[in-house]
Parts: structure tokens; sequence; C-alpha cells
């Protein structure tokens, strides 16, 4: 399947208590709040901005000058990465 948008939030991230078979904690993305967003969409990418108030609010996606984010009609990708990750289309 292809995807039209492919949607990149930096998120703040915990580790969860739950540990797995091997014994290793998994981490937790906090969304909530407010952070970085890229939108690679058309060969082009667009940086913005998502923020959500609560976890039982949606999610709102702008540009860096306030206007929503555009994507194409079709299949979206969310890609959620931690804040020290740097998020480029190279």
């Amino acid at each position: 399947m292809r995807a039209q948008n492919v949607l990149v939030l930096s998120v703040s991230t915990y580790q969860s208590t739950h540990r797995d078979a091997a014994g290793h904690t998994t981490p937790i993305a906090r969304v909530a709040g407010s952070g970085k967003a890229v939108l690679f969409r058309d060969g082009v990418q667009v940086i913005g901005k998502w923020s959500r108030a609560s976890l039982s609010d949606p999610m709102v996606f702008t540009t860096t000058v306030g206007t929503p984010l555009l994507f194409e009609p079709g299949v979206t990708w969310l890609e959620l990465v931690p804040l020290e990750v740097k998020v480029s289309s190279k």
C-alpha cells in the first residue's frame, strides 16, 4: 500500500514499568501537549506543529505560521519519534 502522506510527530517518551518476556521495558509516547510535526507529501517536506490539549481531544496539525497542514486525499502514515531523533527527508 502506498501512502500519499507521511506525518512524523516528535514526541516525548518515558519507559513503561511493564517488562516483556526478555525483561525489557518499552517506551511510551506522550501524545498530549504539543510538538514538532513534519509532513511529507508530493515530494515536499512541510514543517509544522501538532497539538492536543488532552487524550480525549483530537490532534490539530498546523504549519509554523498557524495555518492548517494540508494533506493529500488517501492513505496517511503516522510515525511517532522520540524528541532526540532528527527528522529529515535525506
